[in-house]
């Protein structure tokens, strides 16, 4: 039996040493910028997914690998990822979602967003988005107002070319001497954050900003259930053992 791994998140991290030290075949797919050293079994970004019988088919470049399960621990945000996914059979998705934070400034997309940090006047903004994000707020504002009024700031792997970009390090989530530098060096009035669950620090970025004053706006994503969905990594260590036993029984 052979496990195909989604990455892009830190629980990864945790999920391939379970399989190594499980002696479980597997392979790693990720999103570059997000590769850790830890894991050797990394075969590239993917293409497209397609069913293959009682396989998995994935799509690498020209290549393809086969998979008895897919092993969703992708991004929260990561949509178009888990939207490939949805032709494959739900059962065949093992999905670790994180815990949604529970937060009253919460949207569900970026132009809402947008309309209720215009109502209340902000123009000075930090965004945390990350590239796709940030662009996908940019692009509501322009549609609705003058992009020359507003200060935006963000970080990002890849560029922003809107406003002000610093380059973003994923291992530092919660990089408080960087805030600081920032709500020292410009004049932010609110704060644009996702909901990234406890792994992201979501609650710790909520509680630093707002004890600064600066008014916090939080993104929320969709949670895709077309998959077996799991809450935390240990049920969804289980379940992949119980597989793996009831496959290996003669």
């Amino acid at each position: 039996m052979k496990f195909g791994v989604i990455a892009g998140t830190s629980s990864c991290r945790s999920i391939s040493d379970f399989l190594e030290n499980q002696n479980i075949e597997y392979s790693v797919h990720l999103k570059k910028g997000y590769l850790f050293s830890e894991c050797s079994k990394i075969t590239g970004q993917i293409s497209y997914f397609f069913p293959a019988g009682k396989k998995i088919g994935v799509c690498i470049g020209k290549k393809r690998y086969f998979y008895d399960y897919i092993i969703d621990l992708s991004h929260p945000f990561a949509l178009q990822i888990k939207q490939k996914m949805n032709m494959l059979a739900a059962h065949k998705i093992l999905r670790y979602v994180r815990r949604q934070t529970q937060y009253s400034n919460s949207f569900y997309g970026p132009s809402t967003m947008f309309f209720s940090l215009y109502g209340q006047g902000y123009t000075k903004v930090l965004s945390l988005l990350g590239h796709k994000g940030t662009y996908d707020f940019i692009k509501a504002l322009k549609n609705f107002d003058n992009p020359d009024r507003y200060l935006i700031i963000s970080r990002s792997i890849e560029p922003v070319s809107f406003g002000v970009n610093y380059k973003f390090d994923p291992d530092l989530l919660f990089d408080r001497n960087w805030f600081d530098s920032i709500l020292e060096k410009y004049p932010i009035q609110a704060v644009l954050i996702k909901d990234s669950g406890k792994e992201g620090m979501t609650e710790e970025k909520i509680r630093y900003f707002s004890q600064k004053n600066k008014t916090v706006f939080m993104l929320k994503a969709p949670i895709n259930n077309h998959a077996m969905i799991f809450d935390s990594l240990e049920t969804l260590k289980k379940d992949i053992l119980q597989k793996v036993m009831k496959h290996e029984k003669p």
